[in-house]
């Protein structure tokens, strides 16, 4: 029971800082990737590269793993597994865990039995199928993978197509749109809370830690 209230105000606390940001529900054609990539940061779903956020780079499978973790709320499990992985071309131990973790929990199957594919790029056609779990949402085959995401909102402002590799920069647009999909799926609207935070604020005021620890440690 503790857990679960912990892990309740922790989203509470997240979503109310989401919102707070206004990229959730922003509708503006002329999308700032680095903007929201900060953003993202900020909460802790997208980590920085060695040169900052390289938006322009492109997204490799084992920093796709990374971010469906903090997705879906599993990162402390995920980089603290201790799984054994079976894939053979995985040598980098910060990556072991969250893909040995990903392959457990049938997130991936790797590129075949024994590779993974570390160190290669993915399509939006695939980190599509990967924020597509996120929303609880399964398309029936992988073809139809695209119409799905795009009926969901994940390629809003998106101008890269299906088959093309995904850049750092397209990864959190299509993350914030991901956000925007669950909430609405969870039908958490800016009301709702307000109207939550109201109603328990004096719990929300007796916790020992502060937001910046609560996203850190909780929910990133």
């Amino acid at each position: 029971m503790r857990k679960s209230i912990k892990s309740l105000l922790s989203l509470t606390l997240t979503l109310a800082i989401v919102f707070s940001f206004g990229f959730v529900f922003a509708d503006d054609k002329g999308v700032d990737k680095e903007k929201i990539g900060n953003q993202l940061v900020e909460l802790g779903l997208v980590c920085e590269g060695e040169n900052g956020l390289e938006a322009d780079k492109l997204l490799s499978r084992e920093d796709a793993m990374v971010v469906l973790a903090k997705l879906m709320n599993k990162d402390e499990e995920a980089k603290n597994y201790k799984g054994k992985i079976q894939f053979k071309d995985v040598k980098d131990d910060y990556y072991k865990p969250y893909i040995a973790y990903a392959a457990d929990q049938k997130w991936t199957y790797g590129k075949s039995k024994n590779s993974f594919g570390f160190g290669d790029t993915i399509t939006v056609h695939e980190f599509s199928t990967i924020l597509l779990r996120t929303v609880k949402q399964e398309a029936k085959t992988f073809c139809e993978v695209p119409k799905l995401a795009e009926e969901l909102g994940l390629l809003e402002d998106l101008n890269a197509k299906a088959k093309d590799k995904i850049t750092r920069g397209d990864a959190f647009v299509m993350v914030r749109n991901a956000l925007k999909s669950k909430l609405m799926a969870l039908k958490t609207t800016k009301t709702y809370m307000k109207n939550y935070i109201s109603k328990n604020l004096k719990t929300i005021q007796t916790r020992s830690y502060s937001f910046t620890q609560t996203i850190c440690t909780d929910f990133s």
